[in-house]
């Protein structure tokens, strides 16, 4: 148990849509196997590859259903692009960090992971399991939507 709160990080801020913070939440658990896939320390790179290939349509899925929600709050082509590599690059960044904060121990404290998802009947439970997790920083909400733009004011 405390293992598992020493893992996962702060609690962010939720999606209005249970399925948006779904697809946001496996989105950060995927960052957190993919870093302690290539980090030196903890080189997990064929538990890694075991979890892309068991839960390969689930992270599709999950990718698409991001890149929907910025397409439907920012639009398409560049700002698209934009919005989405910054959103993977300051999960990867602020994940790393917490890794870093969480010492020497990480990998053998946060390797318990795999062994987890490995358990895992199907990938129907994934989304839960990623919940449960909480790796969605919370300097990094999901679902953060554009400002809101005051409407103009009219001459009367």
């Amino acid at each position: 148990m405390l293992a598992a709160s020493l893992v996962a990080g702060p609690a962010s801020a939720r999606c209005t849509s249970d399925q948006d913070q779904a697809a946001f939440d496996v989105n950060a658990l995927k960052t957190e196997l993919m870093l302690m896939a290539v980090s030196s320390e903890c080189r997990r790179e064929a538990d890694y590859n075991a979890f892309i290939n068991r839960f390969r349509q689930e992270l599709i899925a999950a990718d698409g259903h991001v890149v929907a929600w910025y397409r439907a709050h920012f639009g398409t082509g560049r700002t698209l692009n934009l919005k989405i590599e910054s959103f993977v690059t300051e999960l990867a960044n602020l994940r790393s960090r917490h890794a870093q904060r969480a010492g020497g121990d990480y990998c053998a404290r946060s390797g318990m992971i795999f062994s987890e998802i490995a358990a895992l009947p199907s990938g129907a439970e994934l989304a839960a399991y990623a919940a449960g997790k909480n790796m969605m920083p919370a300097e990094l909400p999901a679902c953060e939507r554009p400002p809101v733009q005051p409407a103009p004011r009219t001459r009367r």
